[in-house]
């Protein structure tokens, strides 16, 4: 699933491509993609905006705003005028200048939601999102203060709920844990205040050099103009189950299971 990198990725390229143009029409294929309301009422507004809220894509058209997760396999890409739409197009808007926005999604996980603008931040309210670990604001305190509210969670249980930290998924959890040198299976509650500053740190820097390198693309993954993206060359643990530690003292890569997704850790490194 795209994570905080990828999906960022795309918001900040969407934003230089499609506000102020104007939405001229919007098919959609598979209504099973639209959750909510139609999309109708876009036709004839112009995008003021576009960014990006834990996982998921907001595109302000005035008073509305639509909300786009991708999921598993969504994609959103920037198309010139007359391209065909392939087998696995849930939706396509088209601009007044003729370029068009595809919708992409192979397993039909992922959604488009139209809310009014009043309404798109009470969305993420109610739906208990986390804090945003990139804020200004999100300190090693605030992170302290989110594992808190989950001292029996492993610790990576703990960075995948997104009610505890908003847009941290498998990738960058293995990720994190390991440049923090934390073993993915202690108690969020037993991180010391060293480990919970490593684990701040990595945060930080590895979400946003992967967002420098437009992502990670493990599989289903590309950005608006259908690329993948470059962060995978740089992954320590994830994917690289028995290949040695890249710490390269003998440590070698595992693979388990924690809180139903598979997990890469280095036993030598990670306590």
């Amino acid at each position: 699933m795209p994570e905080l990198p990828e999906v960022e990725t795309v918001a900040r390229q969407l934003a230089r491509a499609i506000v102020g143009k104007t939405v001229a029409r919007v098919v959609v294929f598979a209504p099973k993609s639209v959750r909510g309301r139609p999309l109708t009422p876009l036709v004839g507004r112009a995008v003021t905006g576009v960014d990006r809220r834990a996982k998921l894509i907001r595109i302000a058209c005035g008073e509305w705003t639509l909300l786009v997760h991708l999921k598993m396999t969504g994609r959103l890409l920037r198309l010139p005028a007359g391209h065909p739409t392939g087998p696995y197009t849930r939706a396509v808007f088209t601009f007044t200048d003729g370029t068009q926005l595809f919708f992409d999604d192979i397993r039909r996980f992922g959604y488009l939601m139209l809310l009014p603008s009043a309404d798109a931040e009470a969305h993420f309210v109610r739906e208990g999102y986390g804090p945003e670990p990139l804020a200004p604001d999100f300190d090693a305190n605030a992170l302290a203060a989110c594992l808190a509210r989950r001292p029996r969670a492993r610790i990576k249980a703990a960075l995948l709920d997104q009610t505890c930290i908003a847009g941290i998924g498998n990738i960058y959890a293995d990720e994190t844990l390991f440049a923090a040198g934390i073993r993915p299976t202690r108690p969020a509650g037993r991180i010391t205040r060293a480990e919970r500053a490593a684990l701040w740190t990595a945060i930080r820097d590895i979400l946003t050099r992967s967002i420098a390198a437009r992502g990670s693309s493990s599989v289903n993954y590309r950005d608006t103009a259908g690329r993948s993206g470059n962060f995978v060359r740089f992954l320590q643990v994830y994917g690289r189950n028995g290949d040695p530690c890249p710490k390269g003292d003998g440590g070698v890569i595992h693979k388990t299971v924690v809180a139903g997704r598979g997990t890469h850790w280095c036993p030598k490194h990670q306590k």
